[in-house]
């Protein structure tokens, strides 16, 4: 008896199956009218649902493509989306889509993005974008390429020249997308480090910083542009070298250099990447201490944060922070200077109360050094 509700049970489910089987195609035939339709609630709604679908819906794309026109933010938006879910399958609306690269910021952004997604297909129109006379078209070609990551290696020459572009838009488009591309783009961005376009150049660099270790090849270069006469090169030459991955003795030497550059953001860009190497920044102690002693104010308040972030491994730069902080102007950079040593730790206490007795010292420094360390440490060598 219980057999015959089971047997019912398993007809109804595969009929069920069968139905929706059957009316799979009929749905998304429907959505298609519906999008067509003049009810702007419906066309809402069926462009959502296209979206879910995907390349389930590739029949779909010449309505969708339509509907890419729609002055209802909603419906273009979600018919952006649904191309772009359809990858290849949607190449027929890559016209369409370029021309939604000459609208506001989100259309030119969900234009690039499905132009992208359509794949390697979409690779000679967007070449051609990346030469249009409207920079806004050329920036949403460069931004497509970075969704086609490594398959946008037949872009690899033309991103480059776009580097160059007169509009900074498009330079970090171009700039973003071969950092996506990856391996594939380090030897032609070493090539642009020595391009005359300074903005190339230090495209390229920061690209290369952007790539990661997978750039080590550009070592050389870098490190010549670490010496270029424009200082965002510098900059972002420096900032690269430091995110590589290389080892200390790699590192130490050219850092410590840029340290020392007469521009601000070279010298914090140096010690930015000294510091994101552990191992470098601890065997770059004494470097930084002959730094403390040099005569150039800003290079010594460099070197003394510098050896703050080190910590209790900088302790042999105790006494040498003393004497700059001593040296200090009362409105300079005592703070700095005394978060150094405060971070440097308990092994700064004794020296610091000692030196309170000096009235040549900023009291102010040194009691924001002590309280820096912190009570627990300070209270037991008061006596001392």
């Amino acid at each position: 008896m219980n057999q015959i509700p089971l047997l019912v049970l398993l007809t109804i489910g595969l009929f069920a199956g069968a139905v929706v089987a059957q009316d799979q195609p009929a749905a998304v035939s429907e959505l298609i009218e519906q999008l067509k339709s003049g009810d702007e609630s419906a066309r809402r709604d069926a462009a959502h649902a296209l979206a879910q679908l995907g390349s389930e819906a590739k029949e779909a794309v010449p309505a969708l493509i339509d509907a890419l026109e729609s002055k209802d933010r909603q419906v273009w938006a979600s018919s952006a989306t649904a191309l772009a879910r359809m990858g290849p399958e949607a190449k027929e609306a890559i016209p369409a889509l370029l021309r939604g690269l000459r609208g506001d910021r989100q259309k030119w952004y969900r234009s690039a993005h499905a132009l992208g997604r359509i794949g390697p297909g979409a690779t000679p129109p967007l070449l051609a974008a990346l030469e249009h006379e409207s920079a806004g078209v050329r920036a949403g070609a460069a931004k497509a390429f970075g969704w086609l990551g490594p398959k946008a290696e037949p872009a690899i020459e033309a991103l480059a020249g776009a580097l160059e572009d007169s509009e900074a838009d498009v330079r970090n488009q171009a700039r973003e997308s071969l950092t996506k591309i990856g391996r594939a783009a380090v030897p032609k961005l070493v090539e642009t480090l020595g391009v005359e376009s300074a903005d190339a150049r230090g495209g390229a660099a920061r690209a290369l910083g952007d790539i990661g270790p997978k750039a080590r090849p550009a070592v050389p270069e870098l490190l010549k542009a670490m010496r270029d006469p424009e200082e965002q090169v510098r900059v972002h030459a420096t900032t690269a070298l430091g995110s590589l991955g290389l080892e200390p003795e790699g590192l130490v030497a050219p850092l410590i250099e840029s340290m020392m550059d007469p521009s601000q953001g070279v010298r914090g860009a140096a010690t930015e990447s000294l510091l994101r190497n552990r191992a470098a920044a601890t065997s770059s102690v004494p470097r930084l201490i002959q730094l403390l002693d040099g005569r150039d104010a800003a290079v010594s308040f460099s070197a003394a944060y510098a050896l703050g972030r080190v910590g209790p491994e900088a302790r042999a730069a105790i006494p040498n922070l003393l004497r700059v902080l001593r040296a200090t102007e009362p409105n300079d950079a005592v703070d700095l200077v005394a978060r150094a040593l405060s971070r440097i730790g308990p092994e700064a206490v004794q020296p610091l109360i000692g030196s309170l007795e000096d009235p040549e010292f900023p009291r102010r420094g040194l009691v924001a050094a002590l309280v820096g360390v912190g009570g627990a440490a300070v209270n037991p060598r008061v006596g001392e």
